[in-house]
């Protein structure tokens, strides 16, 4: 996928002349952000890769990588963090900036459920 994608963002351009000093081509970089955690693999595809639908992609950021991971640390009453080294408005604020940057999805179960518990909190 990395490859055929990288030749249309770069518009079949051999840009790796430029970019050779750094040892690396922007193809490869390219395919590497492409084969990363989905929080970076969907706003790679909706900004550089100009795909139009990434709704399924952007999804899976709540089943896999950094969005899971914040998400699994929530407690089940809601809150986040120990209450101690920082009090548990800041760590909820935080971690709720957190997965709105890493685009998880707002219409998700997963995010929803989390929502409502740090409501009910």
């Amino acid at each position: 996928m990395g490859t055929d994608v990288s030749r249309r963002v770069l518009g079949g351009r051999d840009h790796g002349a430029r970019h050779r000093h750094y040892g690396v081509a922007p193809a490869s970089v390219l395919d590497w952000l492409l084969d990363s955690d989905p929080s970076i693999r969907w706003q790679v595809l909706q900004d550089l890769v100009d795909v139009e639908n990434v709704a399924a992609e952007r999804a899976r950021v709540a089943d896999g990588g950094w969005g899971r991971r914040l998400l699994d640390e929530q407690r089940p009453d809601g809150q986040w963090g120990d209450g101690e080294a920082h009090p548990f408005w800041w760590t909820n604020l935080y971690t709720l900036l957190y997965l709105r940057d890493l685009g998880v999805d707002p219409e998700s179960d997963r995010t929803r459920h989390a929502i409502e518990l740090v409501h009910s909190s």
